[in-house]
C-alpha cells in the first residue's frame, strides 16, 4: 500500500515512532492516525493534534474530528463503527473537501472548499 508505506517513511520525519504506525490504529486507518498522532509537519513544524468525538444517535454512529491546528470540523456517520471509521479514513485520505471551519467571535460554523 503506497499511503501506508508513505506514511511510515514520513513518520521518521515527522517524529512519530514506529509502534503508534504499526500497532492499533496505525495499521488500518493511517490517515486518522495522523491526524490524531502526528505533532509535527513537514514544512510547518509543531502542530495541535486533533481530537476525536464518537457518539450514537438513533441507532446511527456519528464522529466528529476537530482539526485544531486549523480550526476546522470534519463530521461523518456510519451504521456501524467500522463504516464509520471506514469513512472517516477514505475522506481523510482521499481530501476531504467538507470541513466545516471554526469562526471567530461565536459565529456559526460554515462550510467551506470544493
Amino acid at each position: 500500500m503506497a499511503y501506508v508505506d508513505r506514511v511510515k517513511r514520513e513518520a521518521r520525519e515527522q517524529g512519530w515512532n514506529e509502534e503508534t504506525l504499526s500497532v492499533g490504529l496505525g495499521a488500518s486507518y493511517p490517515a486518522l492516525a495522523e491526524y490524531m498522532v502526528c505533532q509535527n509537519s513537514p514544512g510547518i513544524g509543531a502542530r495541535k493534534t486533533a481530537t476525536l468525538l464518537l457518539f450514537v444517535e438513533e441507532g446511527v454512529w456519528k464522529a466528529c474530528l476537530f482539526d485544531r491546528d486549523n480550526m476546522r470540523k470534519l463530521w461523518r456517520a456510519g451504521h456501524s463503527f467500522t463504516d464509520l471509521l471506514v469513512d472517516l479514513e477514505a475522506s481523510l485520505a482521499h481530501g476531504a473537501s467538507d470541513w466545516r471551519w471554526e469562526q471567530e467571535h461565536g459565529k456559526k460554523n460554515s462550510r467551506k472548499g470544493g
